[in-house]
């Protein structure tokens, strides 16, 4: 039997998530507090994991930073980081 790749998204169990806001936006409704979805744990380590793998994270963003600059940080000081951004 072949296994099931699971995707990010469901490894960090916001899938569900993701898909009530898109059925939310298919029929209209807006959306205008997002940041406890934004500064949440789970978020922050999928959108870390992502941005890791993609190739366009060596490209320096408005910070002139890397994703080499944060790779010595860990995964909580990185959501630490982001969290006390907002």
């Amino acid at each position: 039997m072949k296994r099931k790749k699971l995707r990010h998204s469901e490894y960090y169990s916001m899938q569900d998530c993701f898909d009530t806001l898109y059925a939310k936006s298919v029929s209209g409704h807006h959306f205008y507090d997002l940041t406890e979805l934004m500064r949440s744990e789970d978020n922050i380590r999928l959108a870390y994991r992502n941005i890791k793998r993609n190739t366009g994270s060596k490209t320096a963003g408005t910070d002139k930073l890397t994703i080499n600059d944060i790779l010595h940080l860990t995964v909580e000081d990185v959501i630490a980081k982001v969290q006390s951004m907002f």
